[in-house]
């Protein structure tokens, strides 16, 4: 985890036995970092944002096992994908809009890339403005 997250999952060290300490994530697919995941038998555990923060390369492709299926990785990173498979399961998933459609009412905007819940914001039509 990057140093500045520290202070949140320290509150969990009960439930945690070793913490490998990153200055970013970027770092996380570095040999020195494989290395000592690889040595304590680490297994990797991603969250909704993982690919974003530390890139589709390197979530595929880090030898450090992980809880999950890797190939959702490539779904995950592109918002697509991840709305077709979610529409195929039989998921219901927000209408699309596109630029200069009419708008019914407030939507949710989300801006590509997760940013760890940031990105989102609410937009109504403008409804015929002045000039």
């Amino acid at each position: 985890m990057p140093r500045d997250r520290l202070w949140f999952y320290e509150q969990f060290r009960h439930l945690i036995n070793h913490f490998v300490v990153l200055n970013n994530w970027r770092e996380l697919c570095s040999p020195e970092v494989v290395g000592r995941l690889q040595s304590l038998n680490a297994v990797l555990v991603p969250h909704g944002s993982y690919v974003e923060y530390v890139g589709l390369d390197c979530a595929e492709g880090i030898e450090v096992p992980i809880f999950g299926l890797r190939r959702l990785f490539r779904v995950e990173s592109d918002q697509w994908a991840k709305m077709d498979l979610l529409r195929r399961a039989g998921i219901p998933i927000p209408r699309l809009f596109g630029v200069g459609d009419d708008v019914d009412g407030p939507v949710i905007v989300k801006l590509p890339g997760a940013k760890g819940g940031r990105g989102y914001f609410i937009a109504r039509s403008g409804g015929g403005g002045g000039g």
